[in-house]
């Protein structure tokens, strides 16, 4: 309840925080310093301390974008060691097509909305005339997981990348499609794995990469050998590393697609049409399993962050078509960080 312990030495003063019954965690700062930036493991916080005659009187801490909005919030060092829990996707039964998504902004009422089990409530079943509730699986609230580029030496994907729980909730009829609900902080190369098993399996395992090469490209693929694939890309800037971004993926009907936001089928960034594959392959190869990857390349390459991920199957409320998507001819480029931009400087015009 009182003011942390301040020590001094060569102008650098130390503050002690608790951060949980058992540790202390020291920041440091420079004693000549208003407002100054904490390092606690990789999250930043930004911090406004105000001074007199070198005296504490208050400190105000307030979270930055780099920092994530959830309070306790864990970090992992692969999806394989995060926890999964089941939840529910609160879909708006009706909803207009030309309202703005937003990214990295406030919540719309179109968003479809991602609930634990246990904040499902009652007001939240299923009603045809207010939303639909499809079954998911989902990381944990308050988990995060850090991913590191991957080995090119050892193929890329490993075990790490996936979990036995990072799946279409049981139950789920697999042949319909699936859809994948995430937020992740990026420099570029966010890849996304769909796949039959709890690994990467040549031949039948989709990958999108969001912010490919150096965040100019979204790239869909299914590699069918070592050196042959089936894919498409799209000219796009869709990571950032400030802010959280939302994204989505749907595979449904033989057709891949991801966009972002947090409504799936607006804002999409491409499709993958890999209908043939789809009507010759067996029940058995249909994806259930979602892997966490980070295609990134060179001496640039950059650890990113994901959290809220979320696995259902295509929502029964939009029928045998599934969920109608935005038009995309590949002319158009998709980016984010303008519109982020655009934003901002209106924001700062009011």
């Amino acid at each position: 309840k009182e003011p942390p312990a301040i020590q001094q030495k060569n102008k650098i003063r130390s503050y002690y925080f608790w951060s949980g019954p058992w540790s202390i965690i020291p920041y440091l700062y420079v004693a000549s310093s208003l407002s100054l930036s904490l390092s606690r493991g990789r999250d930043i916080m930004t911090t406004r301390i105000e001074t007199g005659k070198g005296k504490f009187l208050h400190l105000q801490t307030m979270s930055s974008s780099f920092a994530s909005s959830r309070t306790r919030e864990v970090e992992h060092r692969s999806a394989s060691a995060c926890k999964y829990e089941s939840g529910s996707v609160i879909i708006p039964s009706f909803f207009s097509r030309d309202d703005d998504d937003n990214i990295g902004g406030s919540s719309s009422e179109n968003d479809w909305k991602i609930k634990s089990k246990n904040e499902t409530s009652d007001g939240d079943q299923e009603d045809e005339n207010e939303v639909h509730v499809e079954k998911c699986m989902m990381m944990a609230s308050g988990t995060t997981v850090r991913v590191a580029p991957m080995e090119r030496s050892r193929g890329g994907w490993d075990d790490e990348h996936f979990h036995e729980h990072l799946r279409l909730p049981e139950g789920s009829n697999v042949g319909k499609g699936m859809v994948v609900m995430l937020e992740a902080i990026a420099r570029e190369c966010l890849a996304i794995a769909l796949s039959p098993y709890h690994s990467f399996d040549l031949g039948k395992t989709y990958v999108v990469h969001f912010g490919a090469n150096g965040n100019l490209q979204t790239v869909f693929r299914r590699r069918i050998n070592h050196q042959e694939a089936v894919d498409a890309s799209f000219p796009s800037r869709v990571c950032a590393e400030n802010f959280w971004v939302p994204y989505w993926i749907v595979l449904q009907n033989g057709k891949l697609s991801a966009g972002v936001g947090r409504v799936p089928g607006k804002q999409c960034i491409g499709t993958l049409d890999d209908s043939m594959y789809n009507m010759l392959r067996s029940g058995m190869d249909a994806v259930r399993y979602v892997g966490i990857g980070n295609s990134a390349l060179g001496r640039n390459a950059r650890d990113l962050r994901v959290r809220g991920v979320c696995v259902s199957s295509i929502p029964g409320c939009f029928g045998m078509e599934g969920i109608p998507m935005d038009v995309h001819d590949g002319s158009s480029f998709v980016n984010i960080l303008e519109e982020m931009g655009r934003k901002n400087r209106g924001m700062g015009s009011d």
